[in-house]
């Protein structure tokens, strides 16, 4: 079964730029396609819960729900993070610790809007993440948007 928020014609447009580093399960079974997009949702809700994400970043598919101490061990910008409710993570560019970025999905009122989540920092430090989170994307800036295939 494709995601509703996808649709076919956007499985198969996926299907065509994944390779070894950019991932989204497109080619395999709906299940195992299921399976793999919901591994990668909770590695990186894992990483979030040890993150920080910039101000200006606050209005897409991430969201802070716990402010940083001195007893979480994260500095006074950090905080805990956490995927949206509805927010669909459909995809990721595995670039070995240097600036991995997840891809989402976030259904909208008429269309849906696409981003890009990228830690930016802390994966090889033992330091708190740090996250960016792309502008909004249309379909065709998404694609534009992603590493070549």
């Amino acid at each position: 079964m494709d995601s509703p928020l996808l649709g076919e014609a956007r499985e198969q447009a996926l299907a065509k730029r994944e390779h070894d580093f950019l991932l989204f399960g497109s080619q395999a079974t709906p299940f195992a396609r299921d399976l793999f997009r919901s591994g990668i949702a909770d590695d990186l809700r894992e990483y979030l819960e040890h993150g920080f994400l910039h101000d200006g970043d606050a209005d897409g598919p991430v969201q802070k729900v716990a402010a940083g101490d001195d007893e979480d061990g994260l500095d006074a910008c950090g905080g805990k993070l956490t995927l949206r409710d509805g927010v669909l993570i459909f995809g990721r560019y595995n670039n070995h610790g240097n600036g991995d970025c997840y891809y989402a999905c976030v259904p909208g009122v008429e269309v849906p809007a696409f981003f890009s989540i990228c830690i930016e920092s802390g994966m090889d430090s033992g330091e708190a993440y740090e996250f960016s989170v792309s502008e909004p994307m249309d379909w065709q800036q998404f694609l534009a948007h992603l590493p070549p295939a």
